[in-house]
């Protein structure tokens, strides 16, 4: 989202917008474009709710040196959770349907030479080259196990000022997401947080702390937000419990 302010003034010589800061780790400001006349900042909304903007100071300076200082009204936002996406909405609508196809004499008759020719190529096939055929092998992934060795092997960030506790959220938001995908068949991987958390209350799947850390998470890869050993452990371990609840949860 963006906002811009614009100050417009024949007599003014120059227009300042002093540094402007937003004390609310919900809500990430950039400055996208400035000038003499007018600001434009970019605002990034990481939870749902209620949202102000203090009011911003401008200084004008007129052309026979005086300055005057003028503050913008407090902007509120009111931001609503995304609704799922219309994947989801296909997904749940859709029902299971019999399609009956009307197959007459000569259909039937040219399956019947289509079948008895691919029988006969195999058989060909089988005794030109004198080979056994092997059984295709299939491994079983026990996908809970896999996720959960993940978790398990992910190492706690030695230096929390570094790119390791970036890493380390990455790979912990990746590993529950790919799980999901696998457990329940939707596209977590490329849903955001809010798309994520709406599917599962739709399909009444328990998600309680899931929320919470997923928002973590991305105000550590978006907005660099740093944190401390203690909130790490206690991530990985809230990691560790979701993936058992989801495990115990069927659908």
């Amino acid at each position: 989202m963006e906002v811009r302010v614009t100050a417009k003034n024949t007599e003014t010589l120059k227009i300042e917008f002093p540094e402007f800061n937003i004390d609310n780790e919900n809500i990430t400001l950039s400055t996208f474009s400035f000038n003499d006349t007018s600001l434009v900042l970019s605002l990034q909304f990481w939870q749902s709710g209620v949202h102000e903007i203090p009011s911003m100071e401008i200084q004008l300076f007129s052309e026979d040196g005086k300055l005057n200082t003028f503050s913008t009204e407090p902007i509120i936002f009111d931001i609503l959770e995304r609704p799922a996406t219309l994947d989801t909405t296909l997904r749940i609508s859709k029902n299971n349907k019999n399609i009956y196809l009307p197959i007459g004499l000569n259909q039937l008759i040219l399956i019947c030479i289509i079948i008895l020719s691919i029988i006969a190529i195999y058989k060909l096939f089988k005794r030109k080259h004198k080979q056994v055929l092997l059984k295709p092998f299939t491994q079983k992934i026990d996908i809970y196990i896999k996720a959960k060795n993940e978790l398990n092997d992910l190492p706690i960030p030695e230096n929390m000022l570094s790119d390791e506790l970036e890493a380390f959220y990455i790979s912990l938001a990746n590993t529950l997401k790919t799980y999901l995908l696998r457990k329940f068949f939707f596209n977590a991987i490329n849903m955001t947080s809010s798309e994520i958390i709406m599917y599962l209350k739709t399909h009444k799947i328990p998600i309680e702390g899931l929320n919470d850390l997923l928002c973590e998470a991305d105000l550590c890869k978006f907005a660099k937000k740093k944190y401390g050993v203690t909130t790490i452990v206690q991530a990985k371990k809230t990691a560790q419990r979701l993936l058992l609840d989801f495990e115990n949860k069927v659908i």
